[in-house]
């Protein structure tokens, strides 16, 4: 990010009158990379770590997803979840999203999404977090936040 933007966000967050009951939230993947001035009390006072969705909270999400699919009785959302790890919440959705869109592109009439459409989905939409990335914001938070 531009200094001038840096200098423009500290500007507005510092303000000339003193507001009450307003919060600045913020979110970034790449906690490393903000800027000192941002992080001094006062202005960013904490940081709260989210991180991937675990196991139990994939499973929800498939849950969720499947609700208004057409899903084969076949489909396992457990084997889903094993090979989800380190995908994000948004990505899962993807997967889904291009399972059903591959389906409907071999079959317009197809009653229901495959395991094969699923497979096929998680070759083409691959998770952008790596287990160093993850490793790293662990130790980010570790020592700046809660």
């Amino acid at each position: 990010v531009s200094d001038r933007v840096i200098a423009t966000l500290l500007i507005e967050m510092d303000g000339i009158e003193k507001l009450k009951g307003v919060t600045i939230i913020a979110a970034t993947n790449r906690p490393d990379c903000i800027d000192p001035a941002l992080m001094r009390p006062g202005r960013f006072d904490r940081l709260v770590y989210v991180p991937l969705p675990d196991e139990q909270t994939r499973s929800e999400i498939f849950q969720i997803r499947f609700r208004h699919s057409p899903i084969d009785s076949n489909i396992q959302i457990e084997r889903l979840v094993e090979l989800t790890k380190n995908y994000s919440g948004a990505e899962i959705t993807a997967v889904c999203d291009e399972a059903a869109l591959i389906a409907l592109r071999d079959n317009i009439d197809a009653p229901h999404i495959e395991w094969q459409h699923f497979e096929r989905a998680l070759i083409s939409i691959k998770p952008r977090t790596s287990d160093e990335h993850i490793r790293r914001l662990d130790q980010f938070t570790k020592q700046h936040g809660k």
